[in-house]
């Protein structure tokens, strides 16, 4: 009987341990459902009587009070465990009041700022679908446009042309910081008269164009958005 009182005092310690780093910390929803199982075990062998757990509508009240309110901040700097600057996340009072406002790595934000935050958010979503849609439009209306550079036998470029390169000259046909946003990407380009799949099969794999000729990109403006597709040709720079 002594040993189990020792045990059960050990027990009693490590739970309020537990508790109030859950007051100071964030905690997964993961790892509070792993300790509920460890206090399911020492309820059938500690205190019949009572069942402790920890949860959102019932706190573990009988050792410690642990609040179910949750505080919603800005992070204005990376915080290990928690999120990345400019995110917006629900952390504990304490934890607010404790670590993150002394160290001034986040700032409170209210409903109302919320719902600011949350209109402007679909205002510009709006806004980038409609610009897309411009964009996909201009686009599809464009002639051909020419890369030159220095070609050898076999039409085999000195050198090579980057995808990247491709998507600064088309850009050049276009109004400034049009095809700016971080969802424009090339989704592929392929050689229009291939003698067969391997050129294009290694345009996929490097990223590189190595023989002159014409050639079909497809661009990705939004997620919303198919596709759109234009064409250039990669000629000799000799007039």
């Amino acid at each position: 009987n002594s040993k189990m009182l020792s045990n059960n005092r050990y027990i009693i310690f490590a739970v309020v341990q537990f508790v109030i780093f859950l007051q100071i910390s964030y905690v997964s929803s993961y790892q509070v459902s792993k300790f509920n199982s460890i206090l399911s075990r020492i309820n059938s062998n500690f205190h019949p009587s009572k069942s402790w757990t920890i949860n959102k509508s019932r706190p573990l009240s009988a050792l410690y009070s642990v609040s179910s309110d949750k505080t919603r901040v800005r992070l204005l700097a990376d915080v290990k465990g928690i999120g990345k600057k400019g995110e917006i996340v629900f952390v504990s009072p304490p934890m607010y009041t404790n670590v993150l406002q002394v160290k001034k790595t986040a700032v409170k934000i209210s409903d109302d700022e919320m719902k600011a935050i949350e209109s402007k958010e679909k205002e510009t979503a709006k806004n980038d679908l409609l610009h897309a849609q411009e964009m996909s439009s201009a686009i599809q209306s464009l002639p051909s446009f020419q890369i030159r550079r220095k070609v050898g036998a076999n039409k085999q470029l000195f050198g090579s042309v980057s995808t990247k390169v491709v998507l600064e000259e088309l850009k050049k046909l276009l109004p400034v910081h049009s095809l700016d946003g971080k969802a424009v990407a090339l989704v592929s380009i392929e050689e229009i008269e291939a003698a067969n799949s391997d050129n294009n099969k290694e345009i996929a794999r490097t990223g590189e164009l190595r023989r002159a000729g014409g050639y079909v990109a497809l661009l990705k403006l939004h997620a919303a958005v198919e596709p759109v597709s234009f064409r250039f040709e990669i000629v000799s720079e000799k007039p």
